[in-house]
């Protein structure tokens, strides 16, 4: 990000700093509203490994979704597109 000038060099020795905190999803837990997030992670695992690997190597996949911000996203556009 620093190097795109999204954020200052302070910004970034602020942010190393930090610890980094996950948090894990139980397995097999279902988040609604996902559908065009995880079909872009599709298309780009498919663009960078091909179809075999994609669909018949065992790829497991751990990604940015937030489940929260998804829902607050998701409600945003349906009353954006309410409006109009």
């Amino acid at each position: 990000m620093q190097e795109n000038s999204y954020i200052t060099r302070d910004q970034m020795a602020a942010a190393d700093a930090d610890d980094l905190v996950t948090y894990n999803r139980p397995f097999g837990a279902v988040v609604t509203d996902v559908d065009y997030f995880v079909e872009e992670v599709r298309r780009t695992l498919q663009t960078k490994y091909g179809d075999k690997a994609l669909y018949d190597g065992g790829l497991q996949v751990r990604s940015t979704l937030d489940p929260r911000l998804q829902d607050i996203a998701v409600r945003s556009l349906r009353a954006g597109a309410a409006r109009l």
